[in-house]
């Protein structure tokens, strides 16, 4: 006997980002995981068109969650936190008195409901004969808006289980929910605005014109900011509280985020970190350290990779190549104690004839890295003979240590396939 769900929401709330760990309604804006769901089965939903359409339905511990059929991607989805009740209907007239789901997701598989109208008065009833409704109701002023979903279990087995699963796991979800103190609620709330499109773009324009403006005092230097007495003029005092200003911004924007990810998520996060370090030194500038010019500026310059934390392709990138630094450094230091071993190689064959390269095994190191930073030669090794002939021992050397390091060993580098694995595995 086929089962049906009918699910009334309340008032909708602002979209908001899915982060399913800190936002009680974020839970909203994602299909379950494979392994957080409990039930996950196409089932029929009635729109208000009379029709029954085909959905993908999924709970798990948190939400009930609709897709179309063989998707992941999310039309609908009732939090369990606010569910307050949930009836067993069977046999009886079901009205509709709310909109449907987008009808534009709907599909061309509905089946039209047969429906019984025994007067002029009930034309908005639907008598569902040998079928069983489940109703869940949810708060009134919560995510969801007071639309009603009726959904047809498979089988009467199916039903039941929905059925228990629902009743048992709204409870526990409300539970939890009420659980948390004014201090976690107050800190979902602002950690959905500070992480919304809107508040990230401002604070990226921000950190764009802050760079702009460290450019410009780097430009003008201090001719152009300073008077013949050593004090500001006009434009470098406009730099200075420009400056100040920003740091003001960014000490705020700063104590939001802490706020919004207290205590671990911030502290842990490597980007919060750099923040939390730019911003107190810029602070520190400020206050009672006289920092020099030059460290002020490189300070400031460095605020612009703040930005980075906010353009996920950048953070993609950045996480993908901090993946790929352990087979990077192998090869480096295979690299480096080539070059040592030639270094060493070139002090014991070169002293005497070219002191001024391979007179120590410093200069002879700096020599072989010049070679594999493209310089094609090292000056005081000597390529022709007196008799006009190659000098054999110095070109041996040289074209040796090119072919293995700048040839074979730099390229394996550039083309390190475990590297590429762990680049590529970062993106997927």
């Amino acid at each position: 006997m086929p089962g049906l769900v009918g699910i009334i929401r309340s008032k909708t709330l602002p979209v908001l980002t899915p982060d399913v760990k800190n936002n009680p309604y974020a839970i909203a804006m994602k299909f379950p995981d494979e392994s957080a769901r409990l039930f996950d089965g196409e089932l029929k939903l009635l729109l208000m068109d009379g029709a029954w359409h085909p959905r993908r339905l999924a709970y798990s511990n948190d939400v009930i969650a609709f897709a179309l059929p063989g998707s992941l991607k999310i039309v609908d989805a009732i939090p369990l936190f606010e569910l307050v009740e949930v009836v067993n209907m069977s046999d009886t007239d079901v009205v509709h008195t709310s909109p449907s789901i987008d009808e534009e997701e709907s599909d061309s598989k509905s089946v039209k409901v047969n429906r019984t109208q025994k007067k002029s008065g009930d034309s908005n009833k639907v008598k569902f004969r040998h079928a069983v409704q489940l109703c869940t109701k949810t708060e009134g002023d919560g995510y969801n808006s007071g639309r009603q979903y009726i959904i047809q279990a498979r089988n009467e087995q199916e039903h039941k289980k929905i059925i228990k699963d629902l009743t048992r796991l709204s409870k526990l979800a409300t539970d939890k929910f009420l659980a948390k103190s004014q201090f976690e609620k107050a800190q979902e709330i602002t950690r959905h605005y500070y992480k919304s499109t809107s508040f990230q773009i401002f604070v990226a324009v921000l950190i764009v014109a802050n760079f702009a403006a460290t450019a410009t005092d780097a430009q003008l230097g201090p001719a152009g900011l300073d008077n013949s007495d050593g004090s500001k003029n006009g434009v470098g005092l406009f730099l200075q509280d420009l400056d100040s200003a920003f740091t003001a911004i960014f000490t705020v924007e700063l104590l939001i985020n802490m706020f919004a990810h207290w205590f671990m998520p911030f502290f842990s996060d490597m980007w919060c970190m750099f923040d939390l370090f730019i911003v107190s030194m810029s602070l520190i500038s400020l206050g009672p350290v006289d920092l020099p010019a030059s460290i002020l500026r490189c300070l400031r310059a460095f605020r612009v990779l703040r930005l980075f934390a906010r353009i996920k392709a950048v953070r993609q990138i950045i996480s993908a190549l901090s993946q790929s630094i352990v087979p990077v450094m192998n090869s480096f230091l295979i690299m480096g104690i080539c070059t040592c071993i030639y270094s060493i190689m070139g002090v014991s064959f070169f002293r005497e004839t070219a002191p001024d390269d391979f007179a120590t095994f410093d200069r002879s190191f700096y020599a072989m890295f010049r070679v594999i930073a493209g310089e094609t030669w090292v000056d005081s090794l000597r390529k022709t003979t007196e008799d006009g002939g190659l000098s054999m021992p110095d070109v041996c050397f040289v074209f040796s240590f090119i072919v293995i390091i700048n040839w074979i060993l730099l390229q394996v580098l550039c083309f390190n396939p475990i590297m590429h694995e762990k680049y590529i595995s970062s993106f997927s």
